[in-house]
Protein backbone atom coordinates (compact mmCIF):
# COMPACT_ATOMS: atom_id res chain seq x y z
CA UNK A 1 0.00 0.00 0.00
CA UNK A 2 1.50 3.16 -0.67
CA UNK A 3 1.75 5.80 2.17
CA UNK A 4 1.07 9.56 1.89
CA UNK A 5 -0.09 12.22 4.24
CA UNK A 6 -4.17 13.76 4.71
CA UNK A 7 -2.31 16.90 3.18
CA UNK A 8 -1.91 15.12 0.11
CA UNK A 9 -5.05 13.16 -0.51
CA UNK A 10 -7.23 15.83 0.55
CA UNK A 11 -6.87 16.93 -3.38
CA UNK A 12 -7.97 13.45 -4.57
CA UNK A 13 -11.14 13.77 -4.91
CA UNK A 14 -10.81 12.40 -6.99
CA UNK A 15 -9.42 11.19 -10.73
CA UNK A 16 -12.66 9.78 -12.13
CA UNK A 17 -13.69 8.84 -15.42
CA UNK A 18 -17.05 8.41 -17.50
CA UNK A 19 -17.62 6.99 -20.52
CA UNK A 20 -21.63 7.07 -21.87
CA UNK A 21 -22.23 5.53 -25.51
CA UNK A 22 -25.05 7.67 -27.09
CA UNK A 23 -25.82 5.65 -30.43
CA UNK A 24 -28.26 6.70 -33.15
CA UNK A 25 -29.58 5.17 -36.12
CA UNK A 26 -27.85 7.40 -38.66
CA UNK A 27 -28.37 11.06 -39.64
CA UNK A 28 -31.85 11.35 -38.18
CA UNK A 29 -30.41 13.51 -34.69
CA UNK A 30 -27.03 15.30 -33.57
CA UNK A 31 -24.72 14.00 -30.56
CA UNK A 32 -21.69 13.76 -29.03
CA UNK A 33 -19.07 11.00 -29.98
CA UNK A 34 -17.39 8.57 -27.11
CA UNK A 35 -16.99 10.56 -23.70
CA UNK A 36 -20.72 12.13 -22.61
CA UNK A 37 -19.85 14.23 -19.65
CA UNK A 38 -20.75 14.50 -15.81
CA UNK A 39 -18.27 11.75 -15.14
CA UNK A 40 -15.67 14.51 -12.92
CA UNK A 41 -17.49 16.76 -10.16
CA UNK A 42 -15.50 18.13 -7.07
CA UNK A 43 -12.00 18.47 -7.45
CA UNK A 44 -12.50 17.53 -11.34
CA UNK A 45 -8.84 19.15 -12.22
CA UNK A 46 -7.14 17.73 -9.12
CA UNK A 47 -4.96 14.62 -10.14
CA UNK A 48 -3.83 12.20 -7.07
CA UNK A 49 -0.76 11.91 -5.56
CA UNK A 50 2.22 9.31 -6.65
CA UNK A 51 1.15 5.85 -6.37
CA UNK A 52 -1.39 3.10 -8.32
CA UNK A 53 -5.04 4.58 -8.10
CA UNK A 54 -7.74 2.12 -8.73
CA UNK A 55 -11.35 3.59 -9.42
CA UNK A 56 -15.04 1.18 -9.99
CA UNK A 57 -17.56 3.99 -11.27
CA UNK A 58 -21.08 2.85 -12.37
CA UNK A 59 -24.00 5.13 -13.23
CA UNK A 60 -27.33 5.13 -14.67
CA UNK A 61 -28.88 7.55 -17.17
CA UNK A 62 -31.93 7.60 -18.38
CA UNK A 63 -34.00 10.04 -21.10
CA UNK A 64 -37.06 9.74 -22.69
CA UNK A 65 -36.88 13.34 -24.44
CA UNK A 66 -34.72 14.57 -26.97
CA UNK A 67 -34.53 18.11 -27.42
CA UNK A 68 -34.13 19.73 -31.07
CA UNK A 69 -32.16 22.22 -32.67
CA UNK A 70 -34.31 25.21 -30.39
CA UNK A 71 -33.63 23.54 -27.59
CA UNK A 72 -37.23 22.16 -27.48
CA UNK A 73 -38.88 19.13 -27.25
CA UNK A 74 -38.83 17.36 -30.73
CA UNK A 75 -42.01 17.05 -32.63
CA UNK A 76 -40.59 14.33 -34.99
CA UNK A 77 -38.07 12.28 -33.18
CA UNK A 78 -38.82 10.51 -29.54
CA UNK A 79 -35.75 8.71 -27.83
CA UNK A 80 -35.74 6.47 -25.05
CA UNK A 81 -32.41 5.66 -23.90
CA UNK A 82 -31.42 3.95 -20.66
CA UNK A 83 -27.61 3.11 -19.84
CA UNK A 84 -25.64 1.04 -17.07
CA UNK A 85 -21.99 2.22 -17.55
CA UNK A 86 -19.51 0.26 -15.15
CA UNK A 87 -15.72 1.92 -15.71
CA UNK A 88 -12.93 0.16 -14.29
CA UNK A 89 -9.78 2.38 -14.41
CA UNK A 90 -5.98 2.27 -13.46
CA UNK A 91 -4.06 5.42 -13.33
CA UNK A 92 -0.11 5.03 -12.59
CA UNK A 93 1.10 8.81 -11.25
CA UNK A 94 4.80 7.80 -11.17
CA UNK A 95 7.23 9.54 -8.87
CA UNK A 96 9.35 11.18 -12.36
CA UNK A 97 9.32 14.65 -12.49
CA UNK A 98 8.83 16.75 -16.24
CA UNK A 99 8.63 20.36 -16.70
CA UNK A 100 7.76 20.29 -12.87
CA UNK A 101 4.94 18.09 -12.86
CA UNK A 102 4.20 14.15 -11.83
CA UNK A 103 3.96 12.10 -14.85
CA UNK A 104 1.23 9.58 -14.91
CA UNK A 105 -0.67 7.17 -17.35
CA UNK A 106 -4.19 5.45 -17.15
CA UNK A 107 -6.17 3.03 -19.17
CA UNK A 108 -9.67 2.11 -18.74
CA UNK A 109 -12.20 -0.74 -20.04
CA UNK A 110 -15.86 -0.51 -19.23
CA UNK A 111 -18.86 -2.32 -19.75
CA UNK A 112 -21.96 -1.14 -21.04
CA UNK A 113 -25.87 -2.31 -21.04
CA UNK A 114 -27.61 0.22 -23.71
CA UNK A 115 -31.22 -0.10 -24.13
CA UNK A 116 -32.36 2.76 -26.98
CA UNK A 117 -35.54 2.83 -29.19
CA UNK A 118 -35.39 6.00 -31.29
CA UNK A 119 -38.74 6.74 -33.10
CA UNK A 120 -39.02 9.39 -36.15
CA UNK A 121 -42.36 10.64 -37.72
CA UNK A 122 -44.09 7.44 -35.93
CA UNK A 123 -41.84 4.74 -37.10
CA UNK A 124 -39.72 3.19 -35.04
CA UNK A 125 -36.28 3.47 -36.51
CA UNK A 126 -34.38 1.65 -34.19
CA UNK A 127 -35.20 -0.59 -31.14
CA UNK A 128 -32.08 -2.14 -29.90
CA UNK A 129 -30.61 -3.72 -26.59
CA UNK A 130 -26.45 -4.52 -26.15
CA UNK A 131 -24.45 -5.31 -23.17
CA UNK A 132 -20.66 -5.72 -23.82
CA UNK A 133 -17.07 -4.32 -23.38
CA UNK A 134 -16.77 -0.78 -25.19
CA UNK A 135 -13.58 1.14 -26.52
CA UNK A 136 -10.88 1.48 -24.45
CA UNK A 137 -9.08 4.53 -23.91
CA UNK A 138 -5.21 5.05 -22.93
CA UNK A 139 -3.61 7.77 -21.69
CA UNK A 140 -0.30 7.86 -21.96
CA UNK A 141 0.72 11.50 -20.98
CA UNK A 142 -0.73 12.89 -17.57
CA UNK A 143 1.38 15.49 -16.52
CA UNK A 144 0.04 16.79 -12.55
CA UNK A 145 1.67 20.52 -10.66
CA UNK A 146 0.53 20.76 -7.19
CA UNK A 147 0.95 24.62 -5.75
CA UNK A 148 -0.02 25.82 -2.05
CA UNK A 149 -3.23 27.06 -3.57
CA UNK A 150 -4.03 25.29 -6.50
CA UNK A 151 -3.58 22.53 -8.71
CA UNK A 152 -3.24 22.24 -12.36
CA UNK A 153 -3.28 19.28 -15.09
CA UNK A 154 -2.59 18.02 -18.46
CA UNK A 155 -3.37 15.19 -20.22
CA UNK A 156 -3.72 13.44 -24.05
CA UNK A 157 -5.31 10.01 -25.05
CA UNK A 158 -7.57 8.14 -27.45
CA UNK A 159 -10.02 6.27 -27.30
CA UNK A 160 -9.17 2.80 -29.46
CA UNK A 161 -11.93 0.89 -31.46
CA UNK A 162 -12.14 -2.39 -29.30
CA UNK A 163 -15.66 -2.50 -28.92
CA UNK A 164 -18.35 -4.50 -31.10
CA UNK A 165 -19.71 -1.17 -33.11
CA UNK A 166 -22.33 -3.02 -35.58
CA UNK A 167 -25.96 -2.35 -34.29
CA UNK A 168 -27.06 0.54 -33.04
CA UNK A 169 -26.98 0.11 -29.49
CA UNK A 170 -23.47 -1.68 -29.44
CA UNK A 171 -21.07 -0.84 -26.82
CA UNK A 172 -18.29 0.56 -29.61
CA UNK A 173 -18.11 3.16 -31.82
CA UNK A 174 -16.28 1.93 -34.65
CA UNK A 175 -13.77 4.81 -34.87
CA UNK A 176 -11.28 6.53 -33.07
CA UNK A 177 -11.09 9.89 -30.40
CA UNK A 178 -8.41 11.78 -29.69
CA UNK A 179 -9.08 13.71 -26.28
CA UNK A 180 -6.70 16.01 -24.55
CA UNK A 181 -7.22 17.66 -20.90
CA UNK A 182 -6.35 20.78 -19.48
CA UNK A 183 -7.59 22.25 -16.21
CA UNK A 184 -7.06 23.88 -12.91
CA UNK A 185 -8.37 23.58 -9.08
CA UNK A 186 -8.13 26.97 -6.73
CA UNK A 187 -8.46 26.57 -2.35
CA UNK A 188 -9.80 29.47 -1.23
CA UNK A 189 -8.64 29.06 2.36
CA UNK A 190 -5.34 27.64 3.86
CA UNK A 191 -6.64 24.33 4.83
CA UNK A 192 -7.98 23.44 1.41
CA UNK A 193 -11.44 22.93 2.47
CA UNK A 194 -13.45 25.48 0.08
CA UNK A 195 -12.56 24.60 -3.95
CA UNK A 196 -13.37 25.22 -7.14
CA UNK A 197 -12.51 23.48 -10.32
CA UNK A 198 -12.41 23.31 -14.08
CA UNK A 199 -11.71 20.98 -16.84
CA UNK A 200 -11.85 21.36 -20.41
CA UNK A 201 -11.71 18.68 -22.97
CA UNK A 202 -11.30 19.06 -26.77
CA UNK A 203 -12.12 15.95 -28.86
CA UNK A 204 -11.59 14.57 -32.47
CA UNK A 205 -12.74 11.52 -33.89
CA UNK A 206 -11.26 9.64 -37.23
CA UNK A 207 -14.16 7.78 -39.50
CA UNK A 208 -16.93 5.93 -38.68
CA UNK A 209 -15.72 2.64 -40.08
CA UNK A 210 -19.58 1.16 -40.37
CA UNK A 211 -21.30 4.86 -41.65
CA UNK A 212 -17.89 6.48 -43.28
CA UNK A 213 -19.37 9.64 -41.01
CA UNK A 214 -16.72 11.44 -39.23
CA UNK A 215 -17.98 13.53 -35.92
CA UNK A 216 -17.47 17.05 -35.53
CA UNK A 217 -15.37 18.30 -33.00
CA UNK A 218 -16.13 18.87 -29.32
CA UNK A 219 -15.23 21.11 -26.68
CA UNK A 220 -16.82 19.85 -22.77
CA UNK A 221 -16.35 21.93 -19.51
CA UNK A 222 -16.81 20.34 -16.27
CA UNK A 223 -16.70 22.40 -12.76
CA UNK A 224 -17.19 21.87 -9.26
CA UNK A 225 -17.62 23.67 -6.28
CA UNK A 226 -16.96 21.99 -2.60
CA UNK A 227 -16.54 21.97 1.03
CA UNK A 228 -14.75 19.46 3.32
CA UNK A 229 -16.31 19.02 6.30
CA UNK A 230 -13.67 16.79 8.75
CA UNK A 231 -15.69 14.18 11.02
CA UNK A 232 -14.59 13.00 14.45
CA UNK A 233 -12.96 9.65 13.35
CA UNK A 234 -10.76 11.68 10.56
CA UNK A 235 -12.44 11.08 7.97
CA UNK A 236 -13.55 13.42 5.69
CA UNK A 237 -17.16 14.55 4.02
CA UNK A 238 -17.27 16.86 1.07
CA UNK A 239 -20.52 18.34 -0.02
CA UNK A 240 -21.24 20.14 -3.36
CA UNK A 241 -22.31 20.91 -6.94
CA UNK A 242 -21.34 19.95 -9.89
CA UNK A 243 -22.09 20.46 -13.61
CA UNK A 244 -20.62 20.23 -17.39
CA UNK A 245 -21.37 22.48 -20.43
CA UNK A 246 -20.29 20.72 -24.11
CA UNK A 247 -20.81 22.31 -27.24
CA UNK A 248 -20.05 20.49 -30.66
CA UNK A 249 -17.87 23.19 -32.74
CA UNK A 250 -18.07 21.40 -36.22
CA UNK A 251 -20.72 19.32 -37.91
CA UNK A 252 -20.36 15.52 -38.69
CA UNK A 253 -19.05 15.05 -42.24
CA UNK A 254 -19.28 12.60 -44.97
CA UNK A 255 -22.66 10.88 -46.72
CA UNK A 256 -25.76 11.64 -45.28
CA UNK A 257 -24.34 13.09 -42.04
CA UNK A 258 -26.59 15.13 -39.74
CA UNK A 259 -26.32 19.31 -40.22
CA UNK A 260 -26.91 19.78 -36.50
CA UNK A 261 -25.06 20.29 -33.57
CA UNK A 262 -25.03 19.21 -30.10
CA UNK A 263 -25.24 21.49 -27.46
CA UNK A 264 -25.91 20.75 -23.32
CA UNK A 265 -25.86 22.07 -19.69
CA UNK A 266 -26.42 20.58 -16.62
CA UNK A 267 -25.48 21.05 -13.20
CA UNK A 268 -26.66 18.46 -9.66
CA UNK A 269 -25.33 17.98 -5.95
CA UNK A 270 -22.69 15.79 -5.10
CA UNK A 271 -21.35 13.81 -2.08
CA UNK A 272 -18.61 12.39 -0.87
CA UNK A 273 -16.94 10.30 1.74
CA UNK A 274 -13.25 10.01 1.91
CA UNK A 275 -11.71 7.46 4.78
CA UNK A 276 -7.72 7.08 5.83
CA UNK A 277 -8.45 4.43 8.01
CA UNK A 278 -7.79 0.69 7.91
CA UNK A 279 -6.91 2.11 4.25
CA UNK A 280 -7.46 4.52 1.75
CA UNK A 281 -11.20 4.92 0.25
CA UNK A 282 -13.24 7.58 -1.65
CA UNK A 283 -16.73 6.65 -2.08
CA UNK A 284 -18.61 9.64 -4.16
CA UNK A 285 -22.78 9.94 -4.97
CA UNK A 286 -23.41 12.25 -7.72
CA UNK A 287 -27.25 13.15 -8.84
CA UNK A 288 -26.53 15.27 -12.84
CA UNK A 289 -29.77 16.65 -14.07
CA UNK A 290 -29.18 18.75 -17.70
CA UNK A 291 -31.38 21.85 -18.03
CA UNK A 292 -30.42 22.93 -20.80
CA UNK A 293 -29.84 20.55 -24.06
CA UNK A 294 -29.98 21.01 -28.18
CA UNK A 295 -29.97 18.10 -30.76
CA UNK A 296 -29.42 15.69 -27.93
CA UNK A 297 -31.31 13.44 -25.81
CA UNK A 298 -32.15 15.00 -22.44
CA UNK A 299 -32.17 13.32 -18.78
CA UNK A 300 -30.49 12.94 -15.64
CA UNK A 301 -28.13 10.31 -13.95
CA UNK A 302 -26.82 9.02 -10.96
CA UNK A 303 -22.76 8.11 -10.73
CA UNK A 304 -21.39 6.16 -7.90
CA UNK A 305 -17.65 5.49 -7.41
CA UNK A 306 -15.52 3.85 -5.36
CA UNK A 307 -11.34 5.01 -5.22
CA UNK A 308 -8.66 3.33 -3.84
CA UNK A 309 -4.61 3.46 -4.40
CA UNK A 310 -2.35 0.11 -3.57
Amino acid sequence: MTRFSSSKVAGVFLFLTLIVVLSTSGPVFASLSHYTPGGFGIRNATMPPPGLWFIDYSQFYDSDSYKGDNGNTSDTTDVDLSLFINVNLLTWITEKKFLGADYGMSVFVLLLNTDLNVNVMGFTTTDDQRFGFGDIFIDPLVLAWHGNRWDAFLSSGAYLPTGDHDKPASPGKGYWTFMHQAGGTVYFDAAKTWTASVRGRFLHSTEDQDTDIRPGNEAIFEYGLGKDIPLKNGSVLTAGVAGYSYIQLTKDSGPEASNLKAEGHAVGPELQLTLFKPFFLNVSLRYIQEYEVKNNTKGDSFCLTFATCF
